[in-house]
C-alpha cells in the first residue's frame, strides 16, 4: 500500500510537469520511452485519459475538481482490507487465464495519459447535426435502433447540444451501434472481438453485485444484445460506459492482454468500478466454467 501511495505521488508530479510543457511539448527522451515501454509491458490496471492538461474553461475546471474529489474519496474507501479481500477472491476455481486477469487487484495502478482524438465531423455530418438541433416537433423520431428498441426523438437529442448532459438513451444507442459494427467486422484479419454492455450493467453491478447482472451473459440475452459469441469471457474486450452522476466514463476488461482499463477525460479514477469488475470476472468464470 505504501508503494501505491508513492506511485500516486510520482504520478501527480508527472502531471504537473506535463502541464508546464503543454504549450510546447518536448520530444520524448530515451528515458521517457523506456519508462513508457516498461509501463505498457507491466500494467494490470490502466486509467486512460484523452487530454494532456487540466480543462481550460471554468465549467470544466469545476467538473474536474468534483471528479478528482470523488476519485480520492473512492480510493480511500477501497484501500486496506477491501483490497485484501478482493485479492483473495481471485484465488478461485476459475481457469488460470481468467484468474490472471482478475487477480490484478493487488497490483500497483499505472496512469497513462493518451492522445486527444483528432476526429472532426464532415460538412454533411455537421449539417445533419444542426438539423437535429434545430426547431421541430419534440416527439419526432430522428433515429431508431430496432434490435435495441431505442427511438431517439428530437427532444431527447437536445442533450447533444453544447454544455448539455448526455443521457442514457443516447449512450445506449451508441453502444448498440458499436455492437453492430463489431458483429460486421467479425472474421476480418486483425479485428478484435468485443462485447458492449449498456449503461445499466455497471450501475447495477456496482450497486447490487453479481447476482443482479448474472442473466446478462446468458445466451438469449447475448443474442438480444447482438452478440454472436456464446461466452463473453472468450472475447478480446468487454467495454461499458459508467455514469458518475455528472460525468460519463468508461471501463474495459481487456481479456486479450489480461488487464483492466479505465477511460476518463478528467483524469479521475474509479477504484469501486474496477474492483467490482474484477469480482465479476471471477464470478462469471465460475458460472461459465
Amino acid at each position: 500500500m505504501a508503494e501505491l501511495k508513492l506511485l500516486k505521488r510520482e504520478y501527480e508530479q508527472q502531471q504537473q510537469q506535463q502541464q508546464w510543457r503543454a504549450a510546447s511539448p518536448a520530444v520524448p527522451s530515451e528515458l521517457d520511452k523506456e519508462q513508457q515501454q516498461q509501463g505498457e509491458e507491466s500494467d494490470d490496471v490502466i486509467c486512460l485519459d484523452d487530454s494532456d492538461s487540466e480543462p481550460a474553461d471554468e465549467q470544466q475546471q469545476q467538473q474536474y475538481g468534483v471528479q478528482q474529489a470523488a476519485s480520492k474519496a473512492r480510493d480511500n474507501e477501497y484501500e486496506g482490507d477491501e483490497l485484501k479481500t478482493i485479492e483473495g477472491a481471485a484465488e478461485s476455481e476459475a481457469s488460470v487465464a481468467v484468474d490472471a486477469a482478475a487477480a490484478a487487484i493487488g497490483a500497483l495502478e499505472i496512469f497513462w495519459t493518451g492522445p486527444r482524438s483528432n476526429w472532426t465531423p464532415s460538412p454533411q455530418e455537421w449539417q445533419r447535426y444542426e438539423a437535429a438541433m434545430g426547431a421541430g416537433i419534440d416527439d419526432e423520431v430522428l433515429a431508431s435502433h430496432q434490435r435495441a428498441c431505442i427511438d431517439l426523438t428530437r427532444e431527447v437529442l437536445q442533450c447533444m447540444r453544447e454544455a448539455e448532459w448526455l443521457n442514457d438513451e443516447v449512450m445506449n444507442f451508441y453502444v448498440a451501434l458499436m455492437q453492430d459494427r463489431d458483429t460486421a467486422m467479425r472474421g476480418r484479419k486483425g479485428a478484435l472481438r468485443c462485447h458492449f454492455f449498456s449503461t445499466f450493467f455497471a450501475k447495477s453491478l456496482i450497486k447490487n453485485g453479481y447476482k443482479s447482472v448474472q442473466r446478462w451473459t446468458r445466451l438469449a440475452k447475448l443474442n438480444q444484445a447482438g452478440q454472436v459469441s456464446d461466452n463473453v469471457l472468450h472475447l478480446d474486450r468487454i467495454i461499458m460506459p459508467i455514469h458518475e452522476g455528472i460525468h460519463w466514463t468508461a471501463a474495459m476488461i481487456d481479456l486479450k492482454h489480461k488487464r483492466f482499463v479505465f477511460f476518463d477525460s478528467l483524469m479521475g479514477t474509479n477504484r469501486q468500478a474496477i474492483a467490482a469488475l474484477k469480482r465479476w470476472v471471477v464470478d462469471e468464470a465460475k458460472v461459465s466454467a
